[in-house]
Formats: C-alpha cells, structure tokens, sequence
C-alpha cells in the first residue's frame, strides 16, 4: 500500500516503518494496560495467539483477512497512479538551488534530513513509552522469566535503573539503523550515478564522503539524544522525578562512540570495497541480537566482545567507563581515515 502512494521507494520504506512504530507503540501501552490496544497491533495479534499456552487458532484469522485486505487495496490504488510514480506526486523543486546548497556538506544535510527528522520522531515516541511505563515495569517483569533475565544483564542495580539502563540501550542500537542508513547514503548516491557529476566538478572525494559521515555522526547524536530526552520526560511524567533526565542524556551521550564505530566502518567499506558496503548492516543487525537476545540466549562472553555497543558502561544501572570510550573512538577514526585513505585510490562509479 505504501508503494502506491509514494513517489519513491524511500518514502515508502519510510511510510512502512512508520507504520511498525505505530504497531509497537499499541502493542506496548496495550501490554501495560487493559490490552485493548494490543488488538489493534499485529505484533499483538501474534500474542493474542498464546503459543505454548492454551493457543488460540482462531486469531491468525486476523493477519490473513487484513492482509487480503491491503492487497485488495493496494491493487485498487495501483489503478488509480502514474507508472512509475505515486497516488501522492513528488513536490517539484526550485528550478534554481539556493546558495546554501553550493557545498557537498549543505546537499548531504539536505538530502538527510528527511531521515534524520523521521528517526528522531520515531525513536522520540520509542522513548516516551519506555518512560512513562517505568512506574508498572515491577509488576511486568515479576512473571516474565525472559524479560528478569534480560534486566539482569545490567548487574545488581535496582529495576528501575536497570529497566532504563536497557531502554537507553535499546533505544542506541535501534539508532545504529539510522546510522548505517546515512554514512551508506554517499553509496547510493555513487551506485545511482548522482556522485560522478559532483566529483567531476571542484568537489573533492574527501569532502563528499566526509560530509555524508559527518552528517551520519551528528545526526546519530540528535538521533539517541532525542529519544533520551524523551525517555525521561516519559519518567517525568510518570513519577515526577526530574532528577532523571540529566542521566539519561549523559546516558545516551555514552553510546555515541559504538555508534561512530558503525559511521567509521560504512566509510571504510565505501572507501574500498563499495560493493561489500551492505555489510555495515551486518554490524548492525548482529549488535542488535547480542544485544537484545544475548541473555536469553546464553550467548558466550567473546560474543558480546564483537558489539561495539556492549562495551558502553549500562548508566544509570553503571559506573561511568571512560577507557573504552576512548577505545571505541580510536578505532571509528581509524576506520573513517581508512575511508578517506581508499576513495581516493579507487574508480567513481563502481556500479
């Protein structure tokens, strides 16, 4: 459906995933309460279905009908759009750019910022339902054996300071997406052709890939500061305890090397091996997994040495660390002067 109403695949992604926000947002208020909302979320619907415990055959009737549904939907629009374009046209832009468009660095933040908008607000809403459950977070995790287990990763801190301890953390895993996306933009901008006219001009490779990474980097930190802002204005709302909020932010502050790590190896990749620059997602998605499952799973202690993000110290459930973020700094700038060491060895384009 979304592929019907956009004019670009990228804003039909970005359509989707909002849509998956929304579906974990009702999931997660409907858990907390009287479950009302949950109905509405298929992520609650898989739920409903309670495997391995008196299953419920007849819910997997709602994600069948509701996916016939949006075909039907989505075929009925596809009638009614141009080929090639959307329900919704592009907007035509200025035929004249504006002098602030004269730098590779002011294009990549015009080009990103769309992004950098939408994963803020997502993660925003994210973080305000982290924090304004973390009142009820006791009574949820008394009977989940998983969820004790996942709060346990964060050391022998109280619950709530472990609970927010794993939300900031999960919230800068979730924004290591929004990284691997940006620091790969100045790829796709290469494999769609957009780069070779650039880069046959006055502008140099080292500032056209420096200014999608330094984009990739500060909107990484608006990305993590944003939901930690909003974490604890969830917590304040919750509790009214304010004291909270400068903890959280330092919080999230403290992921941004782990983060700087995925924007130095997007760069190195590109730098080099522009092929191979998908892989960037691979550090990401695996980061994800120890970080997210790795309790659950019993995952070994070498394992959770390949994620950047485990090497953060877990505030506020932690003592600040301040030697690996040094560590993890030394290696993101090694890595982005790799980068900038290969992109200009190699050919534009590499198709």
């Amino acid at each position: 459906v979304t592929a019907q109403v956009s004019p670009t695949s990228r804003l039909a992604s970005g359509l989707a995933g909002i849509a998956l926000a929304v579906a974990f947002v009702l999931r997660a208020v409907g858990d907390m309460t009287n479950g009302v909302l949950s109905w509405l979320s298929p992520i609650g619907w898989v739920q409903a279905a309670r495997p391995w415990a008196d299953e419920r055959w007849w819910v997997f009737a709602i994600p069948f009908v509701a996916t016939v549904l949006m075909g039907v939907l989505a075929r009925a629009l596809l009638a009614h759009r141009d080929l090639g374009g959307g329900l919704f046209p592009q907007r035509r832009g200025p035929a004249v750019a504006a002098p602030t468009l004269a730098t590779p660095l002011a294009l990549a933040i015009r080009q990103q910022r769309g992004s950098i908008i939408g994963w803020s607000v997502a993660l925003a809403v994210f973080g305000f339902v982290y924090g304004v459950i973390v009142d009820a977070i006791e009574d949820f995790i008394t009977d989940n054996e998983a969820m004790a287990e996942f709060m346990a990763a964060a050391g022998g801190a109280s619950l709530t300071d472990s609970y927010l301890a794993q939300s900031v953390r999960v919230l800068a895993l979730i924004a290591s997406g929004f990284t691997a996306q940006a620091v790969l933009r100045a790829r796709g901008e290469e494999s769609a052709g957009r780069a070779e006219p650039l880069l046959a001009g006055a502008v140099t490779r080292w500032s056209w890939l420096g200014s999608h990474a330094g984009v990739a980097a500060v909107g990484s930190v608006i990305v993590a500061v944003t939901a930690a802002i909003w974490v604890a204005v969830g917590v304040v709302v919750a509790t009214g305890d304010f004291d909270q909020v400068p903890t959280l932010i330092g919080a999230s502050l403290a992921y941004v090397p782990a983060l700087l790590v995925i924007v130095g190896l997007g760069a190195a990749l590109t730098g080099w091996f522009p092929r191979a620059s998908v892989l960037t997602w691979a550090l990401v998605a695996a980061s994800m997994i120890i970080g997210m499952f790795g309790p659950v799973l019993g995952l070994p202690d070498w394992v959770y040495e390949l994620s950047p993000f485990e090497h953060v110290a877990m505030v506020p459930a932690e003592s600040w660390t301040v030697a690996p973020l040094i560590v993890l700094s030394v290696i993101a700038a090694t890595l982005a002067a790799a980068g900038f060491a290969g992109i200009v060895r190699r050919d534009v384009p590499v198709p």
